[in-house]
């Protein structure tokens, strides 16, 4: 079966094309005119590279020319060039007096210096003032064009306008993290050009988590047309709650729904606990300061910058179950565990106190048709041993099909406009019936349908994937703590879904099928070797010989002993 691609190519395809047309659009800024200044007390050279050199052809304007340094400071003062060509020897004040008085007015502005081959000696004071290049005369004018573009290049890198370098940097962070992810770059590079973007990685322990735009492809919630400006806004909220919370770490934009968190810590104590706490802190400031809500999947705590990866793809997975947990929340991999121990253990989850109906809509939720048709059953029986009154039960039955229906809003959006329009018939027939099994037939058609939608809609092209999962599953059923996040991971696919896929097609839960495979297994050594009772407990995948011994009685009635004698 073929692979789902990564997340991190996904990603970078995606905002990639913001990236590049924000850097067309700094390229195009950057195109204004670039002032430049002539000085020079020859007055045939000064008005041959005024009037010889296509200068406004080139994004330059020509502020001003002068004759000495004093004359050339008094309309530096006025116009302020970027750039400035300047004679070395001149009367009055020469062009090196001219650098370091305007230095130390205005630092920003670049010098390139034209000299003759008896003044070259002043060329390593021209570098001692950071002068962009110095040229002997005569000046070929296409060798001096080069140069003037080249400082005007020198000045947009070191001081573009703080317009350009703001619309830049969520950009260059993402194309930042985007390096960071891949793990090509050496770590003291990446080090380095974290501290250019005011970022500090340079840290032990690193936890990654992605914040997710609720609604974000509801146009009438985020029209299309402010979806740039709304990823912006959110990363800079983020990146302030990050400030304010004196927390290590930045908010990297990606495109779409979601943004990239990144925390750093010395020590791997506490950075979960504060990670969530953050989490909750960032959705509590966006939904207050942008109208919007955020659902956070958090990563799990890894070692240094090489473990940044591996802490988003979890954050990536635990995310995939917005749907099924809700939305403007923190979900973190216990949740995960919970969710896959629910459906593989339902009857734990009843016990834990969860009304009918809430465990219900969660079994239509994760799209358990069976499963919730026989919930149903359970529940009528209840219904009708409890006297309750021909209301009462409508009340709980309208009840159930108002959270269904809250439910379907929610994770199944395109199920529940196609049927929205019929609810109010449902409440007619619920309110006209007269028997419970009339009420519940109406009820079981309702969740076949959206279940089953759930299942279809979740499972679509992923038919052989039982296959595949039935193959690993026998050829490492011996791995100790094999689970279901383990296959997810291998196969790619979301445990939870797995799990129902698996139960749709096998008619068997993974841990049943787990445990057929082991005991099938270990019935073989027992027959065939003489392999004592641990041995084979541990090349079945159990660290514990005496909770082999209780699985293996469970299942075949007798103790491996017992077998192995009858055998």
């Amino acid at each position: 079966m073929g692979r789902r691609p990564d997340w991190r190519s996904q990603v970078s395809r995606a905002w990639g094309p913001a990236f590049m047309s924000c850097c067309r659009r700094i390229s195009w800024r950057n195109r204004n005119m670039h002032k430049i200044m002539i000085v020079d007390d020859d007055r045939i050279i000064r008005m041959g590279l005024m009037k010889t050199i296509p200068w406004a052809e080139h994004g330059f304007e020509l502020v001003g020319e002068a004759g000495d340094g004093e004359q050339a400071l008094e309309l530096i003062r006025k116009t302020q060039p970027q750039v400035v060509i300047s004679d070395i020897r001149m009367p009055f004040m020469d062009g090196l007096e001219l650098a370091r008085r305007t230095r130390e007015l205005y630092p920003a502005i670049k010098f390139i210096f034209l000299t003759g081959f008896e003044d070259f000696g002043y060329a390593k004071t021209a570098v001692g003032l950071q002068a962009v290049d110095y040229l002997l005369k005569p000046v070929e004018r296409g060798v001096l064009l080069d140069k003037v573009k080249k400082a005007a290049a020198a000045w947009d890198r070191e001081h573009g306008s703080r317009e350009q370098l703001q619309a830049a940097r969520p950009y260059l962070k993402g194309g930042f993290f985007q390096k960071l992810l891949a793990g090509t770059s050496p770590e003291n590079e990446m080090i380095r050009e974290a501290a250019h973007l005011g970022l500090d990685i340079d840290h032990s322990y690193a936890l990654a988590m992605l914040a997710c735009i609720d609604d974000y492809d509801l146009e009438e919630v985020h029209p299309r047309s402010g979806h740039r400006e709304l990823r912006r806004r959110v990363a800079d909220c983020l990146d302030q709650v990050i400030e304010e919370e004196g927390l290590i770490g930045g908010a990297f934009i990606l495109e779409h729904e979601a943004q990239a968190v990144l925390l750093m810590a010395d020590s791997p104590d506490g950075l979960s606990a504060t990670a969530r706490k953050a989490a909750m802190v960032f959705c509590q400031q966006v939904r207050t300061s942008l109208q919007t809500t955020l659902t956070i999947g958090l990563g799990t705590v890894q070692a240094g910058t090489s473990g940044i990866a591996a802490s988003f793809d979890d954050a990536h997975s635990v995310l995939a179950f917005r749907h099924v947990i809700g939305k403007d929340t923190v979900i973190t991999t216990d949740d995960l565990d919970r969710l896959v121990n629910q459906v593989e253990h339902p009857e734990e989850a009843e016990a834990d106190g969860e009304k009918p109906e809430e465990n219900l809509v969660e079994k239509v939720r994760l799209g358990l048709v069976d499963d919730a048709l026989q919930l149903l059953t359970v529940m009528e029986e209840s219904l009708c041993s409890r006297r309750l009154s021909l209301g009462e039960i409508r009340l709980r039955a309208v009840d159930m099909l108002l959270g269904l229906f809250k439910g379907a809003a929610r994770w199944a959006p395109a199920w529940q406009a196609k049927h929205a329009a019929n609810k109010a018939h449902y409440y007619s027939e619920i309110n006209h019936m007269q028997t419970v099994s009339e009420i519940m037939g109406l009820l079981r058609s309702l969740v076949d349908s959206l279940a089953q939608f759930m299942i279809d809609e979740n499972s679509s092209q992923r038919g052989d994937v039982i296959d595949e999962v039935t193959d690993y599953i026998e050829a490492h059923y011996a791995e100790h703590g094999l689970s279901l996040q383990d296959i997810g991971r291998y196969v790619h696919m979301n445990p939870i879904y797995l799990s129902v896929l698996f139960k749709k097609k096998k008619k068997i839960t993974f841990t049943g099928f787990l445990l057929q495979i082991r005991m099938t297994k270990a019935m073989e050594m027992l027959r065939a070797t003489d392999m004592k009772t641990y041995e084979v407990a541990e090349r079945t995948g159990y660290s514990s010989p005496e909770y082999f011994g209780a699985c293996f009685k469970k299942y075949t009635g007798s103790s491996p002993l017992e077998f192995r004698n009858r055998s």
